[in-house]
């Protein structure tokens, strides 16, 4: 007989007890997905006077004037809420809860939760290019805080729950629980430990259960026939993978040039939103499958119901219209509008390789819809920094095992390429806009919040400039560590002296009282500054070996030292730190 003990799994109830809330937290926010889902279908009918699900051809039958109303109308009022009730001007979306899990001190109002939420439902409603699953993560999350909060959970359980809100949000709304794990690992909780990852996982099933009793058992994309795949295509994946890169840095450089040009020509932030709208509702005159999340056009791009030359230019127009609606400050994700320009290049991709197939009569049968897929998980892996779960999500769409080795290689080539590029993902270059350094893993993120003036000591001996070399020796016999510094009549620092400078000195005191302190100091002293962080002090210890460091202030005057014990153990303390977030 074979005995189980659960204690090998989960050692205390407290573990338990997040398990329990996890599930709860997974049927909540697929509740809170479908909901949002519903407001915005809503918000749409009512925009456009219509049925959502001829979506497309009701826009192409409306008067140009009525268009140019309602998106201009969306993002006139996308800017007055922003302007009066959001923090910066700006909506709040899956960027704020990948920077909450990665900082310490970072918290989700529900102040912020309502009305970005609100924020997100005009932009979408109103034809907004852009994704509804980002705003989802960040409405669930929000809502999933302000509980946590009332229940008093901190720390690293918090974390993990939040990663369960995200993966039920994701999960729900794509029908792809797997996906949604591995996009909470990836891009909140960063651990794929079991105290960690079972919670996640049973949000995301308990998520998706929810949409199943409702929807039914139905994936976000039709997808009726893929095909198989050979080994002689992998190298036609690879190049796909290439493409992909550069259509994803192409959109996410593309998104930073409007923002960049909004803010240098200083256009009130108020306009932004409406410009935005304006411009997406020109090229949704001629174009009008790019407005919203995109999924009819993304659905009949996989069915190959989409000529070569309209795969092109939507893919260019859907690129051009989520620049302008992001770069303008309007709401939305990227989720879905990265799987939309994957799979309009994916499927011009395929029509290419069939052409050069006909051209030289060879016997290949080429996969269109493979393609299509593949581009989506390239695409958007690379646009969200998540490429595990978008090849969990390609594989859930489709079903078939011999799909997911082409969309795996087309990922992983673009990731790689985007690496190579220089290029970061969408939330990774709006963390950095903002001033959050998200390179390096969690260590280094620990220690960019730890800074030089919660380290040092004011312990330190200074010395005149015109101290004789009698006062120095005084001052170094009496001095704890052996090493004074030299300052001006200001406080400002110009070197130290320590008993190695005094070498040719010590012994010899002809010229003491003629000899000044700035005669023997070392002027190249090794120094930082008090906002300097732990990471750019070790930089100081490993470059210059020094075993104390000068703090200064701004204008160069010194205010205290560091010792290289005490950052040595800050740093000790970060790593145990973190190794516990991360235990098995």
């Amino acid at each position: 007989m074979i005995n189980f003990n659960t204690n090998n799994i989960f050692t205390n109830k407290k573990d338990f007890s997040i398990i329990a809330l996890s599930a709860v937290i997974g049927l909540f926010c697929g509740f809170i997905s479908m909901g949002f889902r519903e407001v915005v279908l809503f918000v749409q009918s009512f925009a456009y006077n219509g049925d959502n699900q001829n979506f497309v051809v009701l826009v192409e039958d409306m008067p140009f004037y009525q268009l140019l109303a309602v998106t201009t109308g969306g993002g006139f009022l996308v800017g007055l809420i922003g302007k009066y009730f959001l923090v910066s001007n700006r909506s709040q979306g899956m960027t704020e809860v990948v920077e909450v899990a990665l900082k310490k001190g970072k918290h989700i109002t529900m102040k912020s939760t309502f009305f970005s939420m609100l924020v997100n439902i005009i932009t979408l409603g109103t034809g907004g290019s852009a994704g509804r699953e980002g705003p989802v993560v960040h409405l669930t999350s929000g809502v999933s805080t302000y509980i946590l909060d009332k229940l008093s959970i901190t720390g690293q359980d918090k974390k993990t729950l939040l990663g369960c809100a995200a993966a039920a949000a994701v999960g729900s709304s794509f029908n792809a629980p797997i996906a949604g794990v591995f996009l909470a690992a990836e891009l909140i909780t960063g651990s794929y430990s079991m105290v960690r990852f079972v919670p996640v996982v049973i949000a995301s099933i308990s998520g998706t259960f929810l949409t199943h009793l409702v929807y039914g058992d139905f994936p976000a994309f039709i997808v009726l026939n893929t095909g198989k795949i050979g080994l002689g295509e992998i190298p036609t994946f690879i190049i796909l993978g290439m493409l992909s890169a550069l259509v994803a840095s192409s959109f996410i450089r593309g998104v930073d040039v409007v923002f960049n040009f909004a803010k240098k020509n200083k256009i009130p932030l108020i306009l932004c939103p409406a410009i935005g709208g304006f411009l997406v509702g020109i090229i949704a005159l001629i174009f009008p499958e790019v407005l919203g999340v995109g999924y009819f056009a993304t659905d009949m791009a996989i069915a190959e119901q989409i000529t070569f030359i309209m795969l092109l230019l939507l893919l260019l127009a859907k690129i051009l219209a989520t620049i302008l609606t992001l770069g303008f400050g309007s709401g939305g994700g990227v989720f879905s509008p990265a799987l939309f320009l994957g799979a309009m290049l994916g499927g011009a991709y395929a029509m290419t390789i069939r052409m050069f197939v006909d051209l030289f009569n060879l016997d290949i049968t080429i996969s269109y819809t493979a393609y299509a897929l593949a581009g989506m998980g390239a695409v958007a892996g690379a646009v969200l920094g998540a490429p595990v779960s978008t090849v969990f999500m390609i594989f859930e769409l489709s079903g078939n095992y011999s799909l997911t080795l082409s969309v795996l290689v087309a990922t992983v080539v673009s990731a790689r390429t985007m690496q190579g590029m220089n290029v970061k993902s969408f939330f990774t270059w709006q963390l950095k806009n903002r001033g959050v350094d998200v390179e390096g893993g969690a260590e280094n993120i620990a220690m960019r919040e730890v800074f030089v003036n919660s380290l040092m000591k004011t312990d330190y001996t200074i010395v005149g400039t015109n101290a004789t070399l009698s006062d120095v020796k005084i001052a170094l016999q009496k001095d704890k560590i052996g090493d004074i510094f030299v300052v001006d009549d200001n406080g400002i620092l110009l070197g130290d002296v320590c008993l190695y400078t005094l070498a040719d000195y010590a012994f010899d005191s002809t010229n003491d009282n003629s000899i000044k302190a700035i005669d023997v100091a070392d002027l190249d002293t090794e120094r930082v500054v008090d906002t300097d962080t732990l990471e750019d002090t070790l930089t100081h210890y490993r470059v210059g070996g020094e075993t104390t460091i000068a703090v200064v202030n701004e204008t160069g005057v010194l205010i205290g030292i560091l010792h290289e014990n005490d950052v040595l153990l800050a740093y000790k303390n970060i790593i145990m730190e973190t190794r516990e977030e991360g235990r098995l």
